[in-house]
């Protein structure tokens, strides 16, 4: 039996964690760019590739698993011209990004999809969630989604306050529950959705966002044991 330790972590909006302990894989659920040039093309792609990029290579893992969010406009123009993200040859061999895709890294199956509702004018924005996450394969092992389950409170806003409110996605909550081969499911979008992990059905369920509602840090990095 092999074990790997892995770091999970969403919605950084361009702030770089200083931080993670040495793990085999990290994986990065959304919303990567900063506020400031998040439309801004030109811009996001300067950022991307000359600041992120570089912060990647210098992770303590040996391979980075991520996702685009509703905050990745330059991220989406690439899947619209291409159908699929294609990262830059000399970063590609460390980060793999996922749309809609698989990804199997040491027999441990990822999938990663970076959908969201009911934001028309946000990247990734699908008005048919059914259609997008009934393609998560029943096989996955790993769930990678921006969007939040609707399942307890991992998609509550100011959960246990008078501030609730749930933005999480009934339709995301219903397909996980009908994979129970999943054993780990990632997601971010909501920053203050309760964190901890809750089990859905065979599946833990994290949400992994590391900022509060106001942009600021205010969460840990999550990290998990996977045995295979």
């Amino acid at each position: 039996m092999s074990k790997y330790l892995i770091a999970a972590f969403s919605d950084i909006h361009g702030t770089l964690p200083s931080f993670i302990d040495c793990c085999d894989i990290v994986c990065i659920c959304g919303d990567i760019f900063p506020q400031n040039i998040e439309r801004d093309l030109e811009a996001s792609k300067k950022w991307f590739e000359g600041i992120f990029f570089p912060w990647t290579q210098n992770l303590p893992c040996d391979i980075i698993i991520m996702i685009p969010g509703n905050h990745c406009f330059y991220l989406e123009a690439i899947y619209h011209q291409h159908k699929k993200i294609i990262l830059p040859t000399t970063y590609s061999g460390k980060c793999v990004c996922l749309v809609d895709e698989s990804f199997i890294y040491r027999d441990i199956k990822f999938y990663g999809t970076p959908w969201i509702t009911n934001l028309p004018r946000w990247a990734f924005n699908t008005d048919t969630p059914i259609s997008v996450f009934d393609k998560i394969p029943y096989n996955c092992d790993i769930l990678l989604t921006h969007h939040a389950p609707n399942y307890g409170k991992l998609g509550c806003s100011y959960p246990n306050t008078a501030n609730e409110k749930n933005y999480g996605c009934d339709e995301l909550c219903h397909v996980i529950n009908l994979r129970p081969h999943i054993r780990y499911h990632f997601c971010g979008h909501i920053h203050t959705g309760l964190h901890g992990g809750v089990k859905i059905g065979n599946t833990m369920s994290y949400n992994v966002s590391i900022l509060d509602e106001q942009y600021h840090p205010g969460f840990p990095i999550t990290y998990i044991e996977y045995l295979n």
